[in-house]
């Protein structure tokens, strides 16, 4: 990881850096940024939601960052008023703690293939391998015990975390980031049975792509395609385990949760969020702007902008009313039983018996 500074900054200096509306006082000095119940007088705090007014108007922080619709019920206070107050402050915390700039060199116990090429601002980690015609760009960082093996092309600014591999003929895109432990392009699980039933592995001749600002997390896995590409589009965030397939077309701006899966050859839009522990089918599209929440088995094509649940997969308000009915199937299931007792018998019954449905 690379490592950060802190800087101060005056509120209106702050302001323009966001793209944010002042409302208070422009020379304040803000050195920090800070949760609501821990912030003092020089950080800055956000924030999101109305059930935080008073946590916000009990704080000590110099200023806040808030929505339009809350910033009236905070008169008084400096603050900075944002479309997206979340993302507001994760740029405010940026801008005060921004990351050292990269020195380049290699380390001595790095291995560095000849025929490589390293540009002189990039730095490459102690016990790191560069195998034989990869590219470094400009300013990349390669953390401790990285693998590159054969033709990997690692752009402008890029920053690979300790012990992060990639296998041979990948490309890293300009500022993209691989977090500790992750593997890209390694082959997919891919099989075939032959008429005698035994087992042939199929090669996968293909790569993986991570494409410009993409984010991958800790022990993540990329694998190659089988022919092709599998590609993670830009500013696209993959979170830590999970496991992506070969072919797998993930989409600009898209967000995968930890312990998710993308099975082969699936299609994921632009804009989608999958939440935690979700699996998607191989060949299933997802169009753009799509909600899968967590737990979700996506079997089958979803269109684009639907908010998804359940396995198998369906839209969540459905899923919501099934759930529902699913707390009362134990009482439903005593009166199906006694109103069956009481048609077999005969008896009329007086409807207070009591079944068992296992």
């Amino acid at each position: 990881m690379i490592p950060r500074e802190s800087r101060s900054l005056r509120l209106g200096e702050l302001s323009r850096e966001l793209g944010a509306v002042l409302d208070g006082d422009p020379q304040l000095e803000i050195r920090g940024v800070a949760a609501l119940d821990e912030a003092t007088p020089e950080q800055i705090a956000a924030l999101y939601r109305a059930g935080e007014v008073e946590a916000a108007l009990a704080s000590r922080a110099g200023a806040l960052i808030v929505s339009e619709a809350l910033s009236s019920s905070l008169e008084g206070r400096s603050v900075l008023i944002a479309k997206s107050p979340k993302a507001a402050m994760a740029r405010a915390m940026e801008c005060l703690n921004p990351r050292v700039p990269v020195v380049g060199g290699v380390h001595e116990t790095a291995v560095v293939d000849p025929s490589a090429e390293v540009a002189e601002s990039a730095c490459i980690g102690a016990l790191s391998v560069i195998s034989a015609r990869c590219r470094i760009g400009e300013g990349a960082s390669i953390g401790p015990g990285c693998v590159l093996l054969e033709d990997v092309d690692v752009a402008d600014g890029v920053v690979l975390h300790p012990r992060v591999v990639v296998y041979a003929g990948c490309v890293i895109e300009r500022n993209a980031e691989v977090f500790a432990g992750a593997v890209v392009g390694a082959p997919g699980f891919g099989h075939a049975r032959d008429d005698q039933g035994e087992v042939v592995r199929i090669p996968h001749l293909g790569s993986a792509c991570l494409e410009e600002g993409s984010e991958v997390g800790a022990n993540t896995t990329i694998d190659r395609g089988t022919f092709g590409t599998t590609r993670i589009g830009s500013r696209a965030r993959l979170d830590n385990l999970v496991q992506v397939g070969h072919n797998v077309e993930l989409g600009v701006d898209s967000l995968v949760a930890g312990q998710s899966g993308l099975s082969g050859s699936c299609r994921v839009g632009r804009g989608v969020m999958i939440g935690g522990q979700s699996g998607v089918a191989d060949h299933v599209v997802i169009g753009d702007g799509v909600a899968v929440a967590a737990k979700t088995a996506v079997l089958q094509d979803v269109d684009a902008g639907q908010v998804v649940a359940g396995t198998p997969a369906m839209p969540i308000g459905l899923w919501r009313r099934l759930v529902a009915v699913e707390s009362r199937l134990p009482e439903v299931w005593v009166r199906l039983r006694n109103l069956l007792e009481r048609e077999r018998d005969g008896s009329g019954g007086n409807g207070k018996g009591e079944g068992d449905p296992s």
